[in-house]
């Protein structure tokens, strides 16, 4: 989709960088289940709620 965006000939880059964006994103999360790093953030303090 990205490769495809970036071909396009309106000039709307943004479309590209979005995927492109989405691609690498998804491609870190593969690489940390692969070797099993738990890459969700959590926050440890507790919640202030009333």
């Amino acid at each position: 989709m990205a490769v495809d965006e970036w071909n396009c000939s309106t000039g709307n880059y943004s479309d590209f960088l979005t995927h492109m964006h989405k691609a690498w994103h998804y491609l870190l999360h593969a690489e940390f289940h692969k070797v099993k790093i738990d890459y969700r953030y959590r926050d440890t303090r507790p919640s202030s709620t009333s």
